[in-house]
């Protein structure tokens, strides 16, 4: 009975209002009052905790707050990050060709470059030897030579050798092992061990980008001399259709990779519709 008491009394206080008020000090009138009993002023204090809570975490979640969280680094801007150091480190190449190519430039217009050091064309063909003198139908000859090639600056054939494969050089497209060749002939999978960049094999153009339930992105590339490399099983493009890339310009992006378990990157090459072994041009 006592306990019953004791807890109709502890409801009793918790629910007695208090009234607060607030008086004109001239008139002593009521200007404002508010009553409220302590179970109000604690659901009030809860409600704006909880209202408090809620909008602070849909700030954090809806912004880019959420980026400076711990673990809340999400993939798309790992891979943003990722294409925005490759561009970069490829920006950074550029510019320095650049200003290499200005500086010689300006030394030439300076007139800094020492022509003296230049050797001329008689000594490229001339050469003095004390123990063999050269008689005189051997001076005869090369006095002519030297004459008929004076400004003959051509190292090259002016006709292009009948096998135009040797004017192309293609590069390994991704660091792996050959993991096995299609009986067909349709290419070579490449494993993957580590998270890395697909390189282009051969400049060229991106002449499609698409994604396929089975091969997951691919992206095909057109060289010259009808030459075109098929990329498949790509983590993520960098590239889009119409890019133009040069020769080991970084193209996607393959992740996931381990020792135990690689991923597969599947590559082929083509030329006017006919399918090639990548093994005959490319040192795997």
């Amino acid at each position: 009975m006592r306990k019953g008491r004791e807890g109709f009394s502890f409801w009793k206080r918790i629910r007695f209002k208090y009234k607060i008020s607030v008086f004109n000090e001239n008139t002593l009138e009521e200007v404002w009052g508010l009553r409220l009993s302590k179970l109000s002023a604690f659901i009030l204090l809860f409600v704006f905790s909880l209202f408090l809570v809620i909008v602070t975490s849909i700030i954090i979640i809806k912004t880019p707050i959420r980026n400076y969280l711990p673990g809340y680094l999400n993939s798309e801007l790992r891979e943003n990050i990722i294409h925005n150091a490759l561009m970069l480190d490829s920006l950074e190449q550029v510019a320095a060709s650049q200003t290499n190519y200005l500086n010689h430039i300006g030394a030439v217009l300076r007139g800094d470059i020492n022509i003296d050091s230049i050797r001329p064309v008689d000594s490229l063909v001339w050469l003095e030897f004390d123990a063999i003198q050269k008689s005189e139908r051997e001076s005869l000859f090369v006095k002519n030579f030297e004459e008929e090639e004076r400004y003959n600056l051509s190292v090259f054939p002016s006709v292009a050798p009948a096998d135009n494969d040797l004017l192309l050089f293609f590069v390994k497209p991704v660091k792996g092992n050959v993991d096995s060749t299609q009986v067909s002939g349709y290419g070579i999978d490449i494993a993957v061990t580590s998270e890395q960049p697909v390189v282009a094999s051969q400049e060229g153009t991106v002449v499609y980008v698409g994604y396929d339930v089975n091969r997951k992105y691919v992206m095909q590339i057109q060289h010259e001399l009808g030459f075109s490399t098929l990329y498949t099983l790509l983590s993520s493009p960098l590239k889009k259709t119409g890019d133009r890339v040069e020769t080991g310009e970084a193209i996607a992006l393959m992740r996931g990779g381990t020792e135990k378990v690689p991923v597969v990157l599947h590559f082929e090459m083509w030329q006017n519709g006919n399918a090639l072994n990548p093994a005959a041009y490319i040192v795997f």
